[in-house]
C-alpha cells in the first residue's frame, strides 16, 4: 500500500512538473502576426418608391492580414490560461454586388469595402498538453465599413453616386490554437464571427424618377486567420 502510494505521489509530482514546463511556453507578452481570409455574407435591399423592393444576397472571399500584442499567464498550475490582446486587421476584400430593380431593370452598382479594425480582447486557455494550448476569446471591435453607390440613373438619366463609411461597434467571439514549434516561436489558427449589422444609406436618386431612393445593407463577417507568434519569454 505504502509502494502504491509512492507511485501515485511521483506520477502526481512528475505531472506537476510537466504542467508547468508546459505553462512556460506559453505565459508572457507575446507578438503575433496573422493571414487569412475573410467571408463576408449577407443581405442588400434596394427601395424605389414606385418600385417593390429589390432584395438580394451576397457571399465574397477576401484577404486579411492582422497584428497582435498580448499577455497571458498560468492561474496557479491550474492548466487554464488567462489574458488579453489588442489586435488591428486590415482588409483586402472590396467586393462589388450589381442591384436591379424587382422589375428586372439594372440600376447601378455598390461597392462595399470592410477597412480597418482594431480591438482589445479577453483570452482564456487551456493547455492540452506541454505544446498546445486552446483558446476562447472576446473582443469588442471597432471597424469601419465603405460603402460606394455608383451608375445610378433615374428616369431621366440623370447618373449619381453616393459614399458612406458606417463605423461599428460590436461584440466579437472567436477561438483558435497555438502549437509550440519551437520554445518562442509558435504557429496556430483563429476563427471570428463579427456580425457588421445593419447600415441604411438614403438620399439615393430613384431610377423611377420619383423622389428620392434608400438602401440597406446586412453583413456577416467569417474571419480565417493562420497565426506566427514570437513569445517573448520563452521556455529556456
Amino acid at each position: 500500500m505504502l509502494k502504491l502510494k509512492s507511485i501515485l505521489l511521483a506520477t502526481f509530482l512528475l505531472a506537476s512538473s510537466h504542467v508547468a514546463q508546459a505553462s512556460l511556453y506559453f505565459s508572457g507578452f507575446y507578438g503575433s502576426l496573422g493571414l487569412g481570409a475573410s467571408w463576408i455574407k449577407g443581405d442588400h435591399k434596394y427601395l424605389d418608391p414606385l418600385q417593390p423592393p429589390s432584395e438580394s444576397k451576397f457571399s465574397h472571399f477576401g484577404g486579411l492580414t492582422s497584428f497582435h500584442f498580448g499577455y497571458i499567464t498560468e492561474k496557479g498550475i491550474s492548466t487554464i490560461m488567462l489574458g488579453g490582446e489588442l489586435y488591428v486587421a486590415k482588409y483586402f476584400n472590396n467586393m462589388k454586388k450589381s442591384i436591379y430593380l424587382a422589375n428586372h431593370v439594372y440600376q447601378g452598382i455598390v461597392d462595399i469595402h470592410h477597412k480597418v479594425a482594431y480591438a482589445p480582447a479577453f483570452i482564456i486557455g487551456k493547455l492540452i498538453n506541454p505544446k498546445i494550448m486552446v483558446y476562447a476569446k472576446v473582443a469588442y471591435e471597432f471597424s469601419t465599413v465603405a460603402y460606394k453607390y455608383q451608375e445610378f440613373l433615374s428616369i431621366n438619366n440623370t447618373r449619381t453616386s453616393q459614399n458612406v463609411n458606417k463605423s461599428y461597434r460590436q461584440i466579437v467571439p472567436g477561438a483558435g490554437f497555438r502549437y509550440a514549434a519551437g520554445d518562442r516561436f509558435h504557429i496556430g489558427a483563429e476563427y471570428s464571427l463579427v456580425p457588421l449589422g445593419k447600415v441604411e444609406i438614403t438620399g439615393l436618386n430613384a431610377a423611377s424618377g420619383a423622389g428620392k431612393a434608400s438602401a440597406e445593407s446586412k453583413i456577416l463577417d467569417n474571419r480565417f486567420l493562420i497565426t506566427f507568434t514570437y513569445q517573448m519569454n520563452g521556455s529556456n
